[in-house]
């Protein structure tokens, strides 16, 4: 079968090389204008072109069946089985009576983990100060934008450690909304603002700042 379509191959190439000649040889029959000879003359040397490298795809056909006829046939490779391996679980050590069990966490939990802490170190408060004649609670920060982008009404307060009072009220402002600013690239300063009802907090009140999973105690107002 091989030799066969080597066979026809070379035919192939017989056929296209007098092709090629007969394209070369056949000339205009009457007289042509400069514009029709030059279309004509870029015809054909399209044609020749296309001609050759049908004729260079057909020699290396050709070739190759030819080499492969000669080589011995190899046996064909056994599959090799993928193993896909499992989602990663807590795997509980077996201990005895008595004792708790252990559970190791994989490592990609570990990771994650590690990458909140990351993200937790990065965040700086700047203060807690005043806005609006002491109306406002305003609190500057420097966090990572992913991080901060978190913040909003629910997961923000500020907390007086003296009373326990928690001040958690986000104010919305006409065409602004709510006065959180998420700072959009790093080091860029942001802030959160806070209704201070019945101006609670005051200048050198000790409070706690909560930002989303951020905590910072023992802060005093300026």
């Amino acid at each position: 079968m091989r030799w066969s379509n080597g066979v026809f191959l070379v035919s192939l190439l017989v056929f296209l090389a007098a092709l090629v000649g007969c394209n070369s040889a056949v000339g205009p029959a009457k007289e042509q204008s400069i514009p029709e000879q030059a279309a004509l003359e870029a015809t054909a040397i399209i044609q020749r072109a296309e001609a050759t490298a049908l004729v260079l795809q057909a020699q290396a056909k050709a070739t190759a069946l030819i080499q492969n006829a000669d080589a011995p046939s190899a046996a064909p490779a056994e599959a090799t089985p993928t193993v896909v391996p499992r989602a990663a679980q807590p795997t509980r050590v077996a201990t005895p009576p008595g004792v708790a069990s252990l559970v190791v966490v994989p490592r990609a939990t570990l990771s994650a983990a590690a990458t909140d802490n990351a993200s937790l170190s990065q965040i700086e408060l700047l203060d807690v100060s005043f806005a609006a004649d002491g109306k406002y609670i305003y609190v500057p920060f420097k966090a990572p934008p992913s991080v901060a982008r978190q913040w909003r009404q629910g997961n923000v307060s500020v907390m007086d450690e003296a009373t326990g009072t928690i001040y958690n009220g986000v104010p919305v402002a006409p065409l602004i909304g709510p006065l959180i600013a998420h700072p959009i690239h790093a080091g860029q300063i942001g802030y959160v603002m806070l209704n201070n009802d019945n101006l609670g907090i005051k200048s050198g009140s000790v409070v706690t700042v909560v930002l989303g999973d951020f905590k910072r105690e023992h802060v005093t107002v300026k």
